[in-house]
């Protein structure tokens, strides 16, 4: 032995303190990698409205519940509810609102997700005649409570003082019919 080593212990590289260290290092890297991993951001469109969400949640339930939205029963959400998460992916959610539509003079009240006249009826699958009368327009965006209005139009004859004409119209009777056109009975 060497003068000034004697009763020194040999160091070792993996002393108790350095093991420690090591372990806690370790734990610190594969929660952090675990934790990246849980992490995803996704994209939540709401009636049209798109936000970037960060969510640890695993299924689609899971980032409407930490948002706050609840669903009723006419809702619609793409992906459904149980789907796994992925980071990066779209999860669309459709707001029912309750509408009331009259088709043809007949009123009744529905529940609808289309954002727009045109959504609403592709949505109840009302097949449009080309000379139907809509109010409100097509492109129309449509709120809770609104009322829309479909009139099937039709090809009518109308003979009045020796001219005859070929009319397009939605009038549920003669007499709107006739003021339409501009004509007045006599006596």
């Amino acid at each position: 032995r060497s003068p000034g080593r004697a009763g020194r212990r040999p160091r070792h590289f993996l002393s108790p303190g350095r093991i420690g260290i090591l372990v806690l290092t370790v734990a610190f890297l594969g929660a952090g990698a675990t934790w990246a991993q849980a992490r995803k951001n996704v994209t939540l469109v709401v009636d049209g409205h798109p936000r970037t969400v960060e969510t640890f949640g695993t299924t689609v339930q899971d980032v409407l519940k930490d948002e706050g939205i609840l669903l009723q029963s006419h809702d619609e959400v793409v992906p459904p509810l149980q789907s796994g998460l992925a980071d990066g992916m779209r999860i669309d959610v459709a707001l029912a609102k309750e509408i009331t539509l009259v088709l043809n003079g007949e009123e009744r009240s529905v529940w609808v997700t289309g954002a727009t006249v045109a959504e609403v009826l592709e949505q109840i699958n009302l097949r449009q005649s080309r000379n139907a009368v809509i109010e409100p327009s097509r492109g129309s965006t449509v709120e809770p409570g609104d009322v829309i209005v479909y009139r099937d139009a039709f090809q009518v004859t109308v003979r009045a003082d020796g001219e005859t004409r070929r009319i397009i119209t939605d009038a549920d009777d003669v007499g709107r019919l006739l003021d339409y056109l501009g004509i007045t009975l006599g006596g």
